[in-house]
């Protein structure tokens, strides 16, 4: 009877001293979250999916972002599935580190920016979303920057200077030339620099790939961005100017020794535009330092300062010039594999780390398939699960009194029930061992 009683008397007293521990706990953890200043956890705890599963996931919900940009049917939104998977791949574009996720994210970019809008045919927009993922990949690739800021620089490019696909990577060949002068501007800047302010030098007349040129003149002098993009700006729309020049422009041409529409004509004529530019540039360097700064100041506004640090380096302007004259040398239209871009794409490909890119791009495109084969077992076992978790919440909803006490109970009785199994296996090893 004695041991009866002692029994029950622990039994109880485990009870309550279980029950005083788990609400001291909870307590404490929601006084740590306030001290710590940080959110509270969620009402019930996130759910953490497997991680065989999680590439599968993570590209689902690129390609419904995707769908929504673009507003593409399923048949579409499949055939970008299946391209995406061969261009996240490819050995130029999975050098650079980029992702298949961040291949979607590059097209849903280009749908939001309106790339394909204007095309004959609305069927291939797919494509064409595909293409300018791909180009801008192997763009960061060759320029080691991030692919999704590449796109960005890219469709604004397309946007801004009016440029079709094969013209914008004729470009991207093009700065990266300009990087390769010694000492001067990278391909990353000047493309930042025409991002910009590249509309104001194309609308002139330029190039693009002079437009180019000239930004690189600019950066080479030591001009900063942002001061670069202004001078890039006034300097080739006052050359632009022609006969729209005010009365105080055309005296200071004058003093130059140049005529505003003829300068206006030879920067129009791709064969003449940078000798224009020189011309005008030698002519400024060539006055008295007293009149130079005023001449400047009256037909290139606010980016005086960056054109006069640019006419006295007129060996730099003429190198910049020199090393994109030749579409031959450089440009993708004209080369193939073999332009500038994609020979720099080339080469990082042949590295140890590019190599190991294109590895796990490939276990990446396997795990993402493997995933998507799992997926329907796991939608069958979350639906299960889900229903599961509706009864249990309607259990608690309509008995919330038997709820808390079964909670209540649990919490108490499981280090009580660690100490029993724990002597039960004690117990048997001992006897295991007497039998022994």
């Amino acid at each position: 009877l004695k041991l009866g009683l002692l029994t029950t008397a622990i039994e109880s007293l485990t009870v309550k001293l279980s029950a005083q521990r788990l609400f001291s706990q909870a307590m404490g953890a929601d006084a740590k979250g306030e001290s710590a200043g940080g959110p509270k956890s969620k009402p019930g705890g996130g759910i953490e999916p497997p991680a065989l599963l999680k590439p599968a996931i993570a590209m689902d919900s690129a390609m419904a972002d995707l769908k929504k940009a673009s507003q593409f049917g399923p048949r579409q939104i499949q055939q970008v599935a299946e391209s995406t998977q061969q261009i996240a791949t490819a050995p130029l574009v999975a050098a650079g580190g980029t992702t298949a996720v961040e291949v979607v994210g590059m097209q849903s970019l280009a749908a939001r920016k309106g790339i394909g809008n204007d095309l004959p045919d609305a069927s291939d927009r797919p494509q064409e979303l595909s293409r300018f993922a791909s180009d801008a990949a192997v763009i960061a690739t060759a320029s080691r920057r991030p692919a999704m800021e590449v796109a960005e620089m890219l469709a604004d490019w397309r946007i801004s200077m009016k440029l079709s696909g094969v013209q914008a990577f004729d470009l991207a060949d093009a700065t990266n030339q300009l990087g390769k002068l010694p000492n001067g501007a990278k391909a990353a800047e000047i493309g930042t620099v025409l991002q910009r302010d590249g509309t104001a030098a194309t609308s002139a007349g330029l190039a693009p790939a002079q437009a180019a040129a000239v930004t690189a003149a600019l950066l080479n002098t030591g001009t900063k961005q942002a001061e670069a993009g202004l001078a890039l700006d006034s300097f080739t729309t006052a050359l632009g100017k022609g006969d729209q020049a005010s009365a105080t422009e055309q005296s200071a041409w004058k003093q130059l020794g140049l005529e505003p529409t003829a300068v206006a004509s030879g920067l129009r004529d791709k064969d003449t535009a940078s000798g224009t530019v020189m011309t005008v540039l030698a002519a400024l360097n060539a006055q008295p330092a007293d009149k130079r700064s005023a001449l400047a100041g009256t037909l290139f506004g606010n980016g005086d300062e960056a054109v006069l640090r640019m006419a006295q380096k007129l060996p730099d302007v003429n190198a910049a010039f020199l090393q994109v004259k030749d579409p031959g040398q450089y440009a993708t239209s004209q080369l193939g594999n073999d332009g500038s871009v994609r020979q720099d794409a080339l080469a990082l490909s042949k590295t140890q780390q590019g190599q190991l890119n294109i590895l796990n791009a490939r276990s990446e495109r396997l795990s993402v398939a493997t995933g998507n084969a799992l997926m329907p077992s796991a939608d069958t076992s979350s639906q299960w699960l889900g229903s599961l978790a509706d009864g249990m919440s309607e259990l608690a909803e309509s008995s919330p009194k038997a709820t808390a006490a079964i909670v209540l109970v649990a919490a108490a009785i499981k280090p009580l029930v660690g100490v029993l199994l724990k002597a039960v296996v004690d117990e048997m090893s001992s006897q295991v061992a007497k039998r022994v």
